[in-house]
């Protein structure tokens, strides 16, 4: 079983663009919980501190998952018509893994919306010394995560689901 190169690509972005939403993600939840804004305590500048390594973080994430989208996006369009049998078009691929590609594409348009906001509201908060907006942040950045997780599990189960994508062929 040997999958094609860009479906390759795609799946390892994939789950490290989301390992690293993750991260970001506990320190967003340490955030919910223990964030109390002005105070000068150790704790706080510590919970302060990894704020901005999740900020990072979450960037990153958001650059390897725009990346990996578009190589899935230029895959379904331009390379895995050529290899599914009977598929004449992005139309073919996406029917091939019986509704897994369309909802995945789907899912990852959501988790795009989220995270277009979040990264709006991070300049917003980073323009201001006093960081008004980080427990909303954080929140956003939480909202995100269980679309991720169906975008890139669904990404995975419609890729799985053809074996033509694995190299297969009958």
């Amino acid at each position: 079983m040997i999958w094609h190169p860009l479906l390759i690509a795609v799946v390892v972005g994939d789950l490290l663009s989301l390992l690293l939403w993750l991260g970001a993600a506990v320190t967003a939840f340490q955030v919910v919980i223990k964030w109390v804004p002005q105070s000068t305590e150790r704790k706080q500048i510590q919970l302060e501190r990894r704020v901005e390594t999740a900020r990072l973080s979450a960037r990153f994430s958001f650059a390897v998952f725009f990346l990996s989208t578009t190589l899935l996006i230029i895959g379904i369009t331009n390379v895995l018509p050529e290899i599914v049998p009977g598929a004449m078009c992005g139309t073919g691929v996406l029917q091939a893994t019986d509704g897994l590609g369309g909802r995945a594409l789907i899912y990852r348009f959501f988790v795009f919306f989220i995270m277009t906001l979040w990264l709006t509201y991070e300049k917003l908060d980073l323009s201001r010394p006093d960081a008004p907006l980080t427990m909303y942040n954080s929140r956003v950045l939480l909202l995100a995560l269980p679309f991720f997780l169906l975008a890139v599990i669904t990404t995975f189960r419609g890729i799985l689901r053809h074996p033509s994508f694995l190299g297969l062929h009958f």
